[in-house]
C-alpha cells in the first residue's frame, strides 16, 4: 500500500510539473501581438499553380490574404489560440505559425513566411483624397484616413479603418454581409496615387487611381 501511495504521489508531483512546463510555453494573445505584429509574405506552387499569402498581424485583429494564380484574392479574419500558439483562419481550414520557422499550412501543403516591411510603405492615414477603379466607382479617404466612403453604381457607404492598411465595411447599404479590404498605397507618378486593393467582395478588388 505504502508502495501505491509513493508511486500515486510521485506520478501526481510528475503530473504537476508536465502542467506548468505547459502553461509557461503559452503565449497570451497580447505577448503574440506585441511579439509578432507586422506583416508577413509567402508563396508557394500549390498543385503546380503559385500561390501568395499576406498575414497581417494587429493588435486584437489578424487578417490572412491568399491570392491564386488569376490574381484572384481572397481575405479571411483569424483566431489567435493560445493553448497551440497558432493562429486559424477559414473555419480552421488553414493553420498559421510564427514560433520557429514562419509558414501556413493546409492540409498536405506549406508555405513559408517571411517578415514584409517595404521602405517605401505608406499607411492609410497618410493619404487623402478620391479614387476610382474602371468601373467608376469612388472609394474616398478623408482626415487622416479616419473616414472612409465607398460609392458604387447605386449606393454609398461608410467603412472603418482596423489597422494600418485594413478597412472594414459592416453589412449594410451596399454589401449583404461584412466586407474586408486590404489597402495597398503604391505610386505611379506621386506617392500614394495608386491603391491595390485586395477585397473578400470582388467590386472593391483591384487598382484605384487617385483623381
Amino acid at each position: 500500500m505504502k508502495k501505491l501511495l509513493l508511486l500515486s504521489a510521485a506520478t501526481a508531483v510528475l503530473a504537476g510539473c508536465n502542467d506548468s512546463s505547459d502553461s509557461s510555453s503559452a503565449m497570451s494573445q497580447g505577448d503574440f501581438v506585441s511579439t509578432y505584429q507586422g506583416q508577413y509574405v509567402g508563396s508557394q506552387l500549390i498543385d503546380s499553380e503559385p500561390m501568395h499569402l499576406g498575414l497581417t498581424v494587429n493588435e486584437g485583429a489578424f487578417y490572412l490574404t491568399v491570392t491564386d494564380a488569376n490574381e484572384s484574392s481572397t481575405v479571411y479574419t483569424g483566431d489567435y489560440s493560445e493553448q497551440s500558439g497558432k493562429l486559424s483562419f477559414n473555419q480552421g481550414e488553414i493553420q498559421c505559425e510564427l514560433n520557429g520557422v514562419y509558414h501556413c499550412e493546409s492540409g498536405s501543403d506549406s508555405v513559408e513566411l517571411r517578415t514584409h516591411a517595404p521602405t517605401d510603405w505608406i499607411a492609410i492615414e497618410e493619404l487623402s483624397g478620391t479614387y476610382r477603379n474602371s468601373e467608376e466607382s469612388r472609394l474616398t479617404i478623408v482626415q487622416s484616413g479616419e473616414q472612409i466612403y465607398v460609392e458604387l453604381a447605386n449606393c454609398m457607404q461608410a467603412g472603418q479603418k482596423m489597422g494600418a492598411n485594413e478597412v472594414k465595411f459592416e453589412a449594410g447599404f451596399c454589401f449583404d454581409q461584412e466586407v474586408l479590404v486590404m489597402i495597398e498605397p503604391q505610386t505611379l507618378e506621386t506617392d500614394g496615387d495608386t491603391l491595390k486593393v485586395t477585397s473578400s467582395n470582388p467590386l472593391l478588388g483591384g487598382y484605384w487611381f487617385k483623381g
